[in-house]
């Protein structure tokens, strides 16, 4: 049989037709090693989606008292769950008495019976409308805006937000969320609902919980540092109960766990990187 010659046709069909079959090969290869870092979407008003692996999970959120008569159990009927639970993820609260107010503006970690609801994550609780209240206020000022007024708005489609009647019953979905596949195998217990007060950066709220910036902004898909006032990020936690470990709120998740999300992140960079350049020089050859 003879050799065919260099430059031939059929040298050029068998070629070209292998490139199709190439970059399908590579292109799935660089979907398959993207990790599913980024938990949700920064700002998203109606709440977070449900793109954990779990339907219902045990969250919490980071709330700050802000009455002078504020305590255990009224700050628990707030967020419908008890005392206990909020002594639980705050060990530094073990000897205070369920009736004996709290210092104003004390820190606590809030247990949070998160679930999926129409396609959105939310630990449902209630309020009592009273004289001068707005959704808005409720949203911003009562729950420091773990829930945003739209939120508000959509939970409780038959009331007019100027027109609420005293003593009407709200519906709030507070917000919480479950983590991905990704942020479990990264050693992620829980995710932390923290609303960010007025003047805060993103790196004073990574130091505070051990974490970096970086991940961060990869948990709430942040394309920089810029976070907004009454506002939610979510941070990953890499124990199951927040503040059990430390004595209270402000305690850094697992080392490792921050460490493996973090070489998790770089590994993918470097890996893509490597497909994107491989799929160049491909290109490169063919079109030769």
């Amino acid at each position: 049989m003879a050799l065919l010659e260099k430059g031939s046709p059929r040298t050029w069909m068998h070629r070209h037709a292998s490139l199709p079959l190439l970059i399908s090969v590579l292109a799935i290869f660089a979907v398959e090693i993207h990790p599913v870092r980024a938990q949700q979407q920064y700002n998203n008003v109606s709440g977070y989606a449900c793109t954990g692996v779990q339907p219902r999970c045990l969250a919490y959120a980071y709330y700050r008292t802000q009455e002078a008569n504020a305590t255990l159990n009224s700050t628990a009927a707030l967020f419908n769950t008890s005392a206990a639970n909020i002594v639980a993820a705050n060990t530094n609260l073990s000897s205070v008495p369920a009736t004996t107010p709290l210092a104003n503006g004390s820190a606590l970690y809030i247990p949070l019976d998160c679930s999926c609801l129409n396609n959105t994550y939310q630990a449902p609780t209630t309020k009592v409308v009273q004289a001068g209240d707005t959704m808005y206020n409720i949203s911003i000022i009562t729950f420091q805006a773990l829930v945003t007024y739209q939120a508000i708005g959509a939970a409780n489609p038959s009331i007019i937000p100027e027109t609420m009647p005293v003593n009407t019953i709200l519906r709030i979905p507070i917000r919480c969320a479950c983590p991905t596949v990704r942020q479990q195998t990264d050693g992620i217990k829980s995710l932390l609902t923290y609303p960010i007060f007025p003047n805060e950066e993103l790196s004073a709220i990574a130091k505070k919980f051990g974490h970096t910036e970086e991940e961060l902004q990869v948990a709430n898909t942040l394309p920089n540092s810029t976070i907004a006032a009454y506002t939610t990020l979510l941070v990953p936690q890499g124990t199951s109960t927040p503040g059990g470990n430390a004595g209270g709120p402000g305690s850094a998740p697992a080392p490792s766990a921050a460490s493996r999300a973090s070489q998790a992140h770089w590994l993918y960079s470097v890996s893509l990187l490597g497909v994107q350049s491989l799929l160049l020089l491909l290109l490169f050859y063919h079109a030769k």
